[in-house]
């Protein structure tokens, strides 16, 4: 791969995920590191060093949303400045960014968080189903022990009791 190549891939990986001033800024980096490195590798050697441009891609744009939670571009370059977030519980006048961030979450945010609340309820409810279900469990063997069991012992007690007490006599 030459450079020229590492640089469109590069370029076209980040096109859509980050603003222009961002890919500019990564691109013109990884160019500058290039040509700081031929003066003592060959162009081969620098591409194999730095290796794929498309996880290199990758990486940028994971740190970018790190460093930028709540920042979301689209395909476009229009969506970079004006991002409408729809959000069902907000009037439409207010899905702007502004709005969404003044709230202090993000609309994947709050449905993250929702999930998250859901997915907790339903793991009690399981729960409660499951020792409700022991505890039914419990109680229909306690009622065979006490019908059916618990005689058979009482008279097999009994039977045994009466049997020791005919031999001591």
């Amino acid at each position: 791969m030459t450079e020229q190549e590492f640089l469109n891939i590069l370029e076209s990986s980040l096109s859509g995920e980050l603003p222009g001033n961002e890919i500019r800024s990564n691109v013109q980096y990884y160019r500058d590191y290039i040509k700081s490195q031929k003066s003592s590798k060959s162009e081969r050697e620098i591409m194999e060093a730095l290796g794929d441009p498309r996880l290199i891609a990758r990486t940028i744009i994971d740190t970018y949303q790190l460093s930028h939670p709540s920042k979301h571009y689209g395909k476009n370059e229009s969506d970079f400045n004006s991002r409408q977030y729809q959000d069902p519980e907000v009037h439409q006048a207010d899905t702007s960014y502004e709005y969404q961030e003044s709230k202090g979450m993000h609309v994947s945010e709050r449905k993250l968080k929702a999930i998250g609340w859901a997915i907790g309820i339903g793991t009690v409810l399981i729960l409660l189903l499951i020792l409700g279900t022991i505890f039914w469990l419990g109680v229909v063997v306690l009622k065979i022990f006490v019908r059916f069991i618990l005689p058979i012992l009482l008279i097999a007690i009994g039977i045994t009791w009466i049997k020791n007490q005919i031999r001591r006599r």
